[in-house]
């Protein structure tokens, strides 16, 4: 999450961001600092971590890092180096999962087997029967429209797992709508929301760069798990945006999750790379947030070995997700 814009340049823009540290995305506090963030386009980037974009010197002196996410790389990177005098952390490396919207989502669906488009049809038709067979979602792209996306998607998000557990909800407050309505001035978000009747199931909140369309928040009442209104809505989406030809590719954000692998086309090899300045304070930082992702990876590895990290997963997404408190 990154708040509070005080100076920009263009392709750069000096910001409060927030370091996590987590145990397999379960939240247990996070770092503030001061940093100049990426905010071109970084899948455009070539795929060699040395070369990161020039930049303008930075206006404050508390600036601690330059932070760039989703960068490609070819290869898996070092986590900690050092790269012309500054501390190079990558924090994490992943597969950044992507679907081409050329064609037609017919031809899409006819990448899968006749069972698997069988089950992905049902899981729609199963959802117009419960709502009497009319299905009613929404696209929100307008200014005027972002206060009310924001609420109806705020209502879901404070029942879901993600925000519960994982600080990864959709972001509260009268700021984040007016950062919504400033870029949907410029077209540069997009909205979706599922409803049963007129109640808010499940929301998309997805983000735009020329024609590159990408998922940064999702969620879904865990009321309505048995009928799996996420994929649903992701299903109805995808088929709109093949049909609207305005984006040349869905990007489904940072993250590997299970899911996106299910659905995606290729994907893209990305690191989120940070350049501390050096100094002691930073590289203890870095070092102790590289230990808590080794505890974890440790920790990970010994429960699938015992075939338990799944199960766990699931129980604690459902209990949080049933959970009100």
């Amino acid at each position: 999450m990154i708040t509070e814009c005080i100076t920009a340049t263009p392709n750069w823009t000096e910001r409060t961001v927030r370091m996590k540290f987590a145990l397999g995305g379960l939240m247990l506090f996070p770092v503030y600092f001061r940093a100049a963030v990426y905010t071109g386009t970084p899948l455009d980037l070539p795929a060699d971590p040395d070369s990161r974009p020039q930049k303008p010197a930075p206006a404050s002196r508390d600036i601690r890092a330059d932070l760039i996410n989703s960068h490609p790389i070819v290869k898996h990177i070092p986590r900690i180096s050092f790269h012309r005098g500054s501390i190079r952390y990558s924090a994490s490396q992943y597969r950044r999962f992507q679907i081409s919207l050329e064609g037609t989502f017919e031809d899409y669906l006819a990448r899968y087997s006749h069972a698997r488009r069988n089950k992905l049809q049902r899981m729609v038709r199963r959802w117009a029967r419960h709502c009497g067979g009319r299905i009613d979602w929404r696209e929100y792209k307008r200014p005027g429209e972002m206060a009310e996306f924001h609420r109806l998607a705020r209502e879901i998000s404070h029942k879901t797992y993600q925000e519960k557990l994982c600080d990864a909800g959709m972001p509260d407050g009268e700021e984040f709508v007016e950062q919504l309505r400033e870029r949907a001035q410029n077209d540069e978000v997009r909205g979706y929301i599922l409803f049963h009747g007129e109640k808010p199931v499940s929301f998309q909140y997805c983000s735009v760069w020329q024609d590159l369309l990408t998922g940064e928040r999702q969620g879904y009442d865990p009321d309505y798990r048995a009928l799996t209104p996420g994929h649903v809505l992701f299903l109805l989406t995808l088929e709109h945006n093949f049909a609207s030809h305005e984006f040349r590719c869905f990007d489904l954000g940072r993250g590997e999750f299970d899911y996106k692998e299910v659905f995606a086309t290729g994907y893209v090899r990305c690191a989120d790379i940070y350049y501390f300045r050096p100094s002691l304070r930073n590289a203890a930082l870095v070092l102790a947030h590289t230990a808590l992702d080794c505890s974890w990876r440790a920790a990970a590895w010994v429960l699938n070995g015992l075939r338990l990290r799944k199960p766990l997963r699931r129980m604690v997404r459902i209990y949080y997700g049933s959970s009100r408190a």
